[in-house]
């Protein structure tokens, strides 16, 4: 997987993530979602028949904390749950 930064500023991010589809940018945005510092979190994949269908993230936070580090935490956020999942089975 490679992610590329379009923009980063203290309160807002933008960036692509490459090879990877609907799972987990979906739940990446579901998790940042529930961090009371994120304002906004929404992601988009242009329709398959196009070139550009790589999930393209967008970050606003309320100045707390940095795009980056909500991002970091709601991955190891889903990491943990994942594992725990796993572990269940």
């Amino acid at each position: 997987m490679e992610i590329e930064v379009l923009t980063e500023t203290e309160t807002q991010m933008e960036l692509i993530i490459h090879g990877e589809g609907h799972s987990l940018v979906n739940l990446l945005r579901s998790y940042l979602e529930e961090d009371e510092h994120v304002t906004f979190a929404a992601y988009n994949i242009a329709h398959p028949l196009l070139d550009n269908t790589r999930p393209r993230l967008e970050i606003r936070t309320d100045g707390t904390k940095t795009p980056r580090q909500a991002l970091v935490e709601a991955n190891e956020l889903l990491h943990a749950q994942v594992t725990e999942f796993k572990q269940a089975i």
